[in-house]
């Protein structure tokens, strides 16, 4: 059921609403914690790593709320039961938060002053903002938004990571330790649920509730689902060839 046009314009206040915030967040908050928990590190970064540690506050931020609001909506409000179509407010909402989250953060790698490898970012977050908007605007397939929402777990990790690599710390304990936990969330958060996406998907395909869903909102989902997930497997490859390569270093130093 497509939104009214009354909800349709909160929806769009909320997106719009989270884009200032996390924008707010990245330009004056973020900076202000770096400088206050770690003053001479931060320093001492170039204007790029600067910003890329920026950007992590708002990433880490968005992260630990899709995740357990994820949590929370995919076993109170049951989205399993139906998992094409779910004219529910919450799961609207928090779809409409994640769009707003992740056009800030397409704002700022388009700025050019950050992430290298920038199209590999793009073409994520564009699987994110399509799948979110599918369904804030026509309540569709709400059970796979807050299933990719639990892979955000391994996105504070992922972070810290890159942070006490920056500052230095990359031959400590803490940073080791911290790697370990990043491949083993990423494995259960990100890797696990592939079959899971694909039996759900199997289980729904060419149903009436399926077939009633317009061809943009299928596209999305499965072409996010192909675009996210041989992502994951890409970047999983290459974490765990790095995670190996550290132990081994620690073990023959």
């Amino acid at each position: 059921m497509t939104a009214t046009d009354y909800d349709f314009s909160i929806y769009v206040t909320t997106t719009l609403t989270t884009v200032v915030i996390f924008q707010w967040i990245y330009h004056f908050c973020a900076p202000r914690i770096f400088k206050s928990i770690i003053p001479k590190e931060y320093e001492g970064l170039s204007t790029r790593k600067q910003n890329i540690s920026c950007s992590i506050i708002c990433s880490m931020t968005n992260a630990t709320l899709m995740f357990f609001a994820s949590i929370y909506l995919l076993y109170t409000h049951k989205l399993y039961k139906d998992m094409c179509w779910t004219d529910d407010f919450a799961t609207r909402f928090l779809s409409c938060i994640e769009m707003g989250a992740y056009l800030s953060d397409t704002l700022i790698l388009l700025g050019g002053n950050n992430e290298p490898s920038i199209l590999t970012y793009l073409l994520h977050h564009l699987s994110i903002l399509f799948g979110s908007y599918g369904s804030a605007r026509y309540g569709v397939f709400a059970y796979f938004v807050c299933l990719r929402g639990i892979s955000e777990l391994s996105v504070p990790f992922q972070h810290f990571r890159y942070i006490f690599y920056e500052i230095g710390w990359k031959n400590s304990r803490i940073y080791l330790v911290n790697g370990l936990c990043f491949l083993f969330t990423f494995f259960a958060s990100r890797i696990c649920v592939i079959p899971i996406t694909i039996y759900s998907m199997f289980t729904i395909w060419g149903t009436a509730n399926f077939e009633r869903v317009n061809l943009f909102c299928k596209v999305v989902l499965l072409g996010g689902a192909l675009a996210v997930d041989t992502l994951n497997v890409y970047w999983f490859g290459l974490i765990t060839r790095g995670a190996y390569k550290l132990l081994i270093k620690k073990n023959h130093p």
